[in-house]
């Protein structure tokens, strides 16, 4: 409502200035931000391998009716995820901050799905700081206790 004239309501305050604790809380949400984009990039990464190994594999189609271009289009997506969950990774030893976190063992799922389902893809020779992570992810026993069985023997 409208002050009445006279009344002695006294101007709006200004906002204050940011405290450090705002700044801390925006830095803080901009870091979690980062953490989830590596998590979406190894999120991708398996849906658009996933989406290629069943074009490839369902059997509810026949080999005629299945699309190359669409296991391409899939395959370029994994490439993509590959490259840029490395140049994201570059000399760290986590995947954010400073410790093991969900988006490590997200990439790590990530990774162990490509080498379980896509052994022909050398990402480690490509990526050999995702190919250190993985490996020190495969020594954590809940990597361990999780590992898909060894190929049959032939």
């Amino acid at each position: 409502p409208l002050a009445r004239a006279g009344s002695h309501h006294p101007p709006p305050a200004r906002p204050a200035p940011a405290s450090a604790a705002v700044h801390r809380i925006r830095n803080d949400a901009s870091r979690l931000h980062e953490g989830w984009y590596r998590c979406l990039l190894a999120d991708g990464l398996l849906d658009a391998s996933i989406a290629a190994r069943l074009e490839a594999t369902w059997p509810g189609r026949a080999p005629h009716e299945r699309s190359q271009a669409w296991i391409d289009r899939q395959m370029s997506r994994v490439q993509s995820s590959l490259k840029a969950m490395g140049r994201g990774l570059g000399e760290r030893p986590w995947c954010f901050g400073n410790s093991f976190t969900l988006a490590d063992v997200a990439t790590g799922i990530a990774l162990g799905y490509l080498d379980f389902r896509f052994p022909q893809i050398d990402w480690r020779s490509e990526y050999p700081n995702l190919h250190k992570l993985h490996d020190k992810l495969a020594t954590r026993p809940s990597f361990i206790d999780s590992a898909p069985p060894p190929p049959a023997a032939a």
